[in-house]
């Protein structure tokens, strides 16, 4: 009942609106689909075996991993302090060679049969002469860009936003309040955020 009363709503409110804020609007509904569905669909696979000098390298890194040159280098990075550091978790599968047991690996993560382990939305094994490294990797964006709708005092407007993160956990956040002609500011906003 409340959903049809909610729908009924934004139906009222879209029908106020002139050709050209409604065009906007829908143009504006449009691309944020498009973006979910590129997004959704680029972290399909996210568990890949990689070979040890490969991980060194961030150009396959990238290639592998389907990511951008610069993250790439920040994981190659991580994973190199990673590997001075003790393993946060570790089991025994068997197999004939470190390249089987990598395999074996990869599916445990893929049907969550492996143990638990930190989230992540990349996963690289790494066969090595005895045993099978996992890297769990965090692809957080350093930039974020958004574009909304927004209404204050009977007024509507299109909120525009570039956002920094600088750290897992903290960003720096701009918002130019255009107006529905896309021609003037109509208000803005800084702000620092917290991410969690």
């Amino acid at each position: 009942m409340m959903t049809s009363q909610f729908l009924q709503t934004i139906k009222q409110r879209v029908l106020t609106l002139n050709k050209k804020q409604q065009l906007i609007l829908g143009t504006i509904i449009l691309l944020i689909i498009m973006l979910a569905v590129f997004f959704t669909s680029r972290n399909q696979n996210n568990t890949v075996v990689m070979q040890p000098v490969d991980v060194a390298n961030p150009v396959q890194v990238a290639a592998q991993l389907d990511i951008s040159t610069a993250k790439a280098k920040d994981i190659v990075k991580a994973i190199e302090k990673a590997a001075e550091n003790p393993p946060t978790t570790s089991w025994t599968v068997e197999a004939t060679d470190t390249k089987a047991a990598a395999e074996t690996v990869v599916k445990q993560i893929e049907t969550n049969k492996a143990p638990p382990m930190p989230s992540a939305d990349k996963t690289v094994v790494t066969p090595r002469e005895t045993k099978v490294d996992v890297y769990r990797i965090d692809m957080d964006a350093d930039w974020e860009v958004s574009i909304g709708y927004g209404n204050h005092d009977g007024h509507s407007y299109v909120p525009v936003e570039i956002q920094r993160n600088y750290n897992k956990h903290k960003a720096v956040a701009a918002e130019v309040h255009m107006d529905m002609g896309l021609k003037k500011v109509q208000g803005y906003e800084v702000k620092h955020v917290w991410r969690f």
